[in-house]
């Protein structure tokens, strides 16, 4: 079996990050909140738009190692490792951010942030190297998903599963926190060890 899955905000959590640097750019007095609240929170200022693109590009640049890995996501990458399960990580994510103030290579520190985690290592959740793929677009993303034939994809952006193009005999699998219905046809997950229940759980992949 091969599982698919997304990097930024499925498997490396944000909100610490974004709410450390709202506060830390004195863009706000004190901590907003979640990293969603910061967003909504800046896209009503002024120029906010812009604002939160240089955030962003700070959090998955220069600052990315600082991000951490979601509660559950150690034990399911052990588990699939020890299931003999086949993890690909696909991730939408351009090599430079559109705010030309930074010029950290994002793949690479989503990369170098991975080695430190331990997926690579044979004592760690033995990932290959050459199954992270990185995609200029959401079109490509899907285009990569389908071309990878994963039985599973987990994401945690509901438009990645009705993008045009998403694999019919892939399951989908919602990664939403703080949500608790959906409108379209995945399975929500809101914790790693629901989405390890759905898919390590299977008495056929045992």
């Amino acid at each position: 079996m091969r599982v698919g899955l997304d990097f930024d905000n499925t498997l490396a959590e944000y909100d610490h990050l974004f709410s450390a640097l709202a506060v830390e750019t004195e863009l706000f007095d004190h901590s907003p909140g979640s990293k969603k609240q910061v967003r909504d929170q800046l896209r009503a200022r002024p120029n906010g738009e812009y604002l939160w693109r240089r955030l962003q590009a700070m959090a998955y640049g220069p600052r990315l190692e600082e991000a951490r890995m979601f509660d559950g996501v150690s034990d399911f990458l052990t588990a699939c490792h020890d299931s003999k399960i086949e993890v690909v990580i696909v991730s939408h994510k351009t090599r430079f951010a559109a705010c030309k103030e930074f010029k950290t290579d994002m793949r690479q520190a989503a990369l170098d942030w991975m080695y430190g985690k331990g997926f690579f290592s044979k004592t760690g959740f033995g990932i290959k190297r050459e199954n992270v793929h990185f995609a200029d677009s959401r079109f490509e993303k899907v285009r990569m998903i389908s071309e990878l034939d994963c039985d599973y994809f987990v994401d945690d952006l509901e438009e990645v599963f009705i993008e045009p193009g998403f694999p019919v005999a892939t399951r989908k699998v919602l990664f939403a926190p703080g949500q608790t219905e959906t409108n379209i046809p995945v399975t929500l997950c809101r914790h790693w060890k629901e989405i390890a229940d759905v898919i390590i759980s299977q008495p056929v992949f045992a």
